[in-house]
């Protein structure tokens, strides 16, 4: 794992909320690509003209960047650097490009770069395929039908220990924490005590996924085997609501919309957010085979900044309004506008006529985490999903790769701060309003 960037020389230069290194908030959506062309230019002008880091230190300390980045610019204008910095070998080496998701709230910044413009600012022209499951997904990826993926974090992870199918895919950017839950049929709206679950069917969306290891590990707590008291099969996300509704389920642990979609039909009743049993847990990422992210890197690196800044837009609040209209539409989710307006603004119905805040119920923060990968990988191996063959932390540096995205964001002028690795936080408690 590589060591993370020095922190900018101009730290005391506050940053938005948006994560840009400016004062003027008045900016647009294209500023995040302005920013970090302008930083390579003024960086580059200062190497060349200091030479060594002593010699840059030395002047920075003695100057102060404003006033050194001004004294350079009268010899030779800054125009003429960031035209320099911005010429066709920083372009990417391929624009037309395929990418496929799930119609899942988990795949919102690949969505808003596309329905927003982030792609084309990048200059890339990309066309977007809903697909219905995580294992269709995989397999167009793998085959190179398509060039990268909206995936499970869980799903790179997994291939690369579990066998030799999987092993080139190479997670990018993490596309949102949270925004899952645990949804069970209203029959049992007087039955929510964990503890009297046994016979129970439930669904999940794949066999390795966050939502299997998050509902083992919460029976688990509550003193059931998930693999000899209740049964747990795979459905395809958009299946989980009319099977719930028909009967064939008990309840299921799956990503927005479906789990509100099952409240908005009369069906269920929201149980427990996925966050409240692993708060800012990894759920979903941008997936490349790493063969052609070595291949095409300025591919990459725009690919990459335009999901970042999608993400980092759909996080703020007062676009969560904007974001829920877009995923409404019939080419992304195809959900009813109330039903994407309670998922992104975190004020919803639970089911049991009570109406929840939860301003966090999914956040899109495109930071990868090592150590949550880690976690990760050691629950797969608890309930014998994979075989340690390897080092975990080797597989997670490899897969959730933090060094690439940290210098990705940090380029784009993202806060250091914001770029660390965080020790994941597992809710132990058994359920407390039992009935």
């Amino acid at each position: 794992m590589s060591k993370a960037p020095t922190p900018p020389d101009d730290a005391h230069n506050p940053a938005c909320d948006c994560g840009c290194r400016t004062s003027d908030h008045g900016h647009s959506k294209s500023d995040s690509v302005d920013t970090e062309l302008e930083r390579l230019a003024e960086d580059s002008l200062i190497d060349a003209v200091c030479k060594t880091d002593i010699g840059r230190r030395r002047a920075l300390s003695a100057l102060g960047r404003g006033t050194l980045l001004a004294a350079l610019s009268a010899a030779l204008p800054m125009t003429a650097i960031r035209a320099i910095a911005a010429d066709d070998n920083l372009q990417p080496e391929r624009r037309d490009l395929s990418f496929a998701f799930l119609p899942i709230t988990c795949a919102t910044p690949i969505i808003v770069a596309k329905a927003l413009g982030f792609y084309e600012e990048q200059g890339l022209n990309v066309e977007l395929l809903r697909r219905p499951a995580w294992a269709v997904v995989r397999d167009l990826l793998i085959s190179e039908e398509i060039d990268g993926a909206h995936m499970l974090a869980t799903q790179p992870l997994a291939g690369a220990v579990r066998d030799a199918i999987e092993p080139d895919l190479r997670l990018i950017c993490m596309s949102n924490k949270n925004g899952s839950a645990l949804t069970m049929h209203i029959d049992h709206k007087d039955n929510r005590n964990p503890k009297n679950w046994k016979g129970f069917r439930f669904g999940i969306p794949f066999d390795y996924s966050i939502h299997n290891l998050l509902l083992r590990h919460y029976l688990a707590l509550h003193g059931l085997d998930p693999d000899r008291d209740v049964s747990i099969r795979v459905y395809p996300p958009p299946e989980f609501v009319a099977n719930l509704a028909a009967g064939n389920l008990d309840g299921g642990m799956f990503a927005e919309p479906f789990n509100q979609r099952a409240v908005w039909e009369g069906a269920a009743y929201i149980h427990t957010l996925s966050r409240d049993l692993m708060p800012d847990h990894p759920c979903c990422g941008f997936v490349m085979k790493q063969s052609m992210v070595q291949r095409f890197p300025q591919t990459a690196g725009a690919i990459f900044r335009a999901i970042a800044s999608a993400g980092l837009y759909a996080d703020k609040k007062e676009n969560r309004s904007e974001i829920a209209e877009i995923l409404s539409k019939d080419q992304y989710l195809g959900q009813p506008l109330p039903i994407m307006q309670q998922v992104m603004s975190g004020r919803y119905a639970d089911g049991l006529g009570e109406i929840q805040e939860q301003p966090q119920r999914i956040s899109f923060h495109p930071f990868p985490q090592e150590l949550m990968a880690v976690w990760l990988l050691e629950q797969m191996k608890r309930w014998n999903l994979v075989e340690q063959t390897t080092s975990f932390e080797d597989v997670a540096s490899a897969v959730f790769d933090a060094s690439y995205a940290r210098d990705q964001l940090s380029a784009m002028g993202i806060q250091p701060s914001t770029l660390q690795d965080q020790e994941p936080r597992v809710v132990e408690n058994t359920y407390s309003n039992s009935n």
